[in-house]
């Protein structure tokens, strides 16, 4: 596999989270430089911008198609640090995208700042075009714009449109979803399914227990737009390199945690469980093929992940983000090395 080479150049300053610095980007692919212009460059992530190799966004000053995936001014650079396969996003992206709409396009790509190697990482669409999108997030940056639900107590943090805490649409996103969380709780289906896409909220559950998601029990990393009908939807799905793959005894996440997301109150739905039960048997041979794209992933990118993970290992500073309170032994990643650890 020939993994295109991006050089980010020309930075003359700390790359934080809090602005973007402005930079050169290059892009080599097959050895022919394919991109040269200018742009801009910053930190992103919540738990990941404090590890040893950091997540980035890039963001151009006009839309721009890059490496044959979609057209977006923003792009997005994963670190994946904390999986030592570097698979556990891509196999779930290709999961998800064979089963619902809006799933980020990726391609791998090594990283270079400065002129200096800094691994594989992965080049995403921006999963935030959308008019409307909120996040569920335990983890909140200081400048999020966030309120906690009235009935479950989760932390919703507002990312499309650009608002404060103030603002009309802050208070309507806000009063939407809290009535849509006092409907769960009263048990009236009927209203929740003018409130709410249960075929996206069944989806969307698919890819979770597929790929053992474990994230939603607090929740993390969970979106949800508006579509053009008015109702929230559940989606984009993002951020599965930690949490996910675990070999457990084949129980149901939704069923293992008391709460796991809106889910503990939909399947007091028999509507939901319906339309799970039909969609499953609808895409249940879609997803057969997963086990041999990632055959065929973990070959391609094999001996880069190897030296990747050469360069940020793991297990050599996992007992002092520990004791900082970051928990990285759910996916074995520490212990195991790239063969044993995509094999599992």
């Amino acid at each position: 596999m020939d993994i295109p080479e991006i050089f980010i150049n020309n930075i003359n300053s700390e790359i934080t989270k809090e602005s973007y610095i402005d930079c050169n980007i290059q892009i080599f692919k097959n050895g022919v430089r394919i991109v040269n212009k200018p742009t801009t460059i910053k930190g992103r992530g919540h738990s990941t911008w404090m590890f040893p190799k950091k997540p980035y966004n890039i963001k151009f000053s006009e839309k721009i198609k890059l490496l044959g995936l979609g057209t977006h001014k923003k792009w997005i650079l994963l670190a994946n640090w904390m999986d030592n396969t570097s698979m556990r996003n891509v196999i779930s992206l290709e999961l998800a995208n064979r089963i619902m709409p809006y799933v980020s396009k990726y391609i791998y790509v090594k990283l270079f700042i400065n002129n200096e190697y800094q691994g594989l990482y992965l080049l995403c669409e921006p999963i935030e075009d959308f008019d409307y999108l909120v996040e569920f997030n335990s983890v909140i940056d200081d400048d999020d714009v966030y309120f906690e639900t009235s009935n479950f107590g989760y932390k919703c943090i507002v990312k499309e449109p650009s608002v404060t805490n103030d603002s009309i649409e802050f208070l309507n996103i806000r009063d939407s979803i809290n009535n849509i969380e006092n409907i769960l709780v009263s048990g009236d289906f009927t209203e929740l399914s003018t409130k709410i896409d249960l075929r996206s909220f069944v989806d969307y559950l698919l890819i979770q227990e597929l790929v053992g998601n474990e994230e939603l029990q607090y929740p993390k990393s969970t979106y949800m737009y508006i579509n053009k009908n008015g109702k929230f939807c559940a989606g984009p799905v993002w951020d599965f390199d930690w949490g996910t793959f675990i070999a457990d005894d084949n129980n149901f996440l939704f069923r293992k945690y008391e709460k796991y997301m809106w889910y503990h109150k939909l399947f007091e739905s028999q509507e939901f469980i319906n339309l799970l039960k039909l969609r499953w048997n609808e895409v249940k041979s879609i997803t057969s093929g997963i086990l041999q794209f990632g055959d065929e992933i973990k070959t391609e990118i094999s001996e880069e992940v190897k030296t990747n993970n050469a360069m940020w290992p793991i297990k050599d500073v996992w007992e002092t983000l520990v004791a900082q309170g970051f928990d990285l032994y759910p996916n074995g990643n520490p212990e195991l090395d790239f063969e044993t650890s995509s094999q599992n």
